[in-house]
């Protein structure tokens, strides 16, 4: 529920940016609903529901003390397995996905980097 707004306000901030006659030409060639929608609307959001995933992940991954009081005895997050072990289990694992993580994320900005470049020219 902490990431329901971030997700909504990109993907609204994608559909205000969205051409609806594109839809409507699509529906008016003959297209069902779905197909339009699939085929000619979700291609031009998808930089706007792709940052919402991308927000909502990171909203939902950074709150452990959320995750520590929502979640019961038998089903775990990720948060709170890490946040549990760094408490009364230390071990190298959790160095270990930190580091998988940080070059994850540095991989990532790299590959956004590259894409970037490549539109540009």
């Amino acid at each position: 529920m902490l990431s329901v707004p971030y997700v909504v306000i990109t993907v609204a901030a994608a559909l205000r940016g969205f051409d609806p006659v594109l839809e409507l030409a699509a529906l008016n060639c003959g297209a069902s609903r779905p197909r339009a929608f699939f085929t000619v609307v979700l291609p031009g959001i998808v930089p706007g529901v792709a940052a919402g995933a991308v927000f909502a992940f990171l909203a939902s991954f950074d709150e452990a003390t959320v995750a520590y009081f929502i979640s019961g005895l038998e089903g775990k997050t990720l948060t709170r397995k890490f946040f549990e072990d760094i408490d009364y289990n230390l071990t190298p694992v959790i160095a270990a996905v930190s580091t998988v993580m940080v070059l994850l994320s540095l991989l990532l900005m790299g590959g956004v980097e590259l894409l970037r470049r490549r539109g540009a020219s």
